[in-house]
């Protein structure tokens, strides 16, 4: 992936500037709590659901609760999965007038009482641009 490429949409100083202002945020929070935070990029809020597929079973579309460049937290039973399963993310939604649809691999990374929390995997430049056009274009 070419990250000094410029995306359509994106003016690169301000995603970095809101990308490092987002995670300064997301760091002084978690020592608020006294843990230690990990991400490293920016995580929204997103009132999207998605298809995740695992094994030979595919799932009804679950909510997601948000969504980052690097993963995401979804709103799932994960009493049939453990933390290292490959699954598969399905993300589809509607922007500036055209359908987008994604599949990117990831792992399970976490699972909560209310959720899962996924790792992504490696994708595409493209699934990359449309996922940060998306999460700079969401309103917190």
């Amino acid at each position: 992936m070419n990250m000094k490429q410029t995306w359509p949409g994106i003016d690169p100083n301000r995603a970095r500037a809101d990308a490092d202002a987002s995670g300064a945020r997301v760091r002084r929070e978690a020592a608020a709590a006294g843990r230690r935070e990990y991400r490293t990029s920016l995580r929204k809020r997103i009132p999207f659901e998605t298809l995740v597929s695992y094994g030979i079973t595919y799932s009804v579309p679950w909510h997601i609760r948000n969504l980052s460049l690097g993963g995401a937290l979804v709103d799932m039973d994960g009493s049939t999965l453990r933390v290292g399963s490959i699954i598969e993310f399905e993300l589809r939604f509607k922007h500036r007038g055209r359908q987008i649809e994604h599949r990117i691999p990831a792992r399970v990374a976490r699972i909560e009482p209310r959720g899962v929390a996924l790792q992504f995997g490696d994708y595409d430049d493209r699934a990359y641009a449309d996922l940060t056009n998306l999460l700079y274009e969401i309103e917190d």
